[in-house]
């Protein structure tokens, strides 16, 4: 997990100065399955609920609704996410993600646009890295059972 999230964080920050991180935590998210095929449905649930997350996350953030506002939906989502995470991890990003990029946009205010393509980006590279560091280290537990 450590080597995933630091490669998918080094990749990151090559293109992205501001959100490299999320890179990181998307890797280790992936990762963070016990088994190789659990570690797979995580990657293809956060880069696609993600996905469909920042798409919500770009109308509210379109919205440009009062702090007050931005304040109730952020606990709307927040009790959504914590209903959902149980079930479906990607379905739960449905609201993590608009969740995240709502609170982000309230400590810092920056563009919406930089923040709906970030998140898709740095999502994406965590995602690949995560993928493929599973698929090495199953491929390197294979080969040790099999010498």
């Amino acid at each position: 997990m450590g080597i995933g999230a630091l490669l998918a964080g080094l990749i990151g920050q090559t293109f992205d100065d501001d959100h490299w991180y999320w890179a990181m935590v998307a890797a280790s998210v992936v990762l963070a399955g016990a088994a190789t095929t659990s570690r797979l449905t995580r990657s293809i649930q956060r880069f696609i609920g993600t996905t469909l997350g920042v798409l919500m996350a770009g109308v509210l953030l379109w919205l440009e609704m009062p702090t007050l506002g931005v304040v109730g939906a952020v606990i709307v989502l927040q009790a959504a996410a914590e209903l959902l995470i149980g079930r479906n991890y990607g379905v739960a990003m449905l609201a993590v993600t608009p969740l995240a990029l709502l609170m982000v946009s309230l400590a810092n205010p920056i563009d919406p646009e930089i923040l709906v393509v970030d998140r898709v980006f740095e999502t994406f590279i965590g995602s690949l890295v995560g993928t493929a560091i599973a698929l090495v280290s199953a491929k390197l537990r294979s080969d040790e059972q099999h010498s």
